[in-house]
């Protein structure tokens, strides 16, 4: 049986916690093609993202610049380690 504090979401990490990954200023193109522009992102731990979006705007050019598949031509992708 669902509960009223069943149905609370969790609380979010305090503002000043580090990120787990951090994404700032991300950039990528193919050749003519413009996949990202100046992506910001910060992921914190207790923390659910959605990428949505339609076919060829840049969700899977993200995330693989995120994990180290792609390099950006401009921005970082950072681990906590690295800051």
């Amino acid at each position: 049986m669902l509960t009223e504090s069943s149905l609370t979401p969790p609380q979010r990490p305090p503002a000043t916690s580090t990120p787990l990954l951090a994404g700032e200023g991300l950039t990528k193109c193919f050749g003519d093609l413009l996949a990202n522009t100046e992506v910001n992102i910060d992921l914190h731990a207790g923390e659910v993202h959605v990428v949505l979006g339609e076919n060829g705007a840049g969700k899977s050019t993200l995330l693989k610049m995120l994990y180290g598949v792609h390099l950006p031509d401009h921005g970082n992708s950072l681990l906590p380690a690295s800051r």
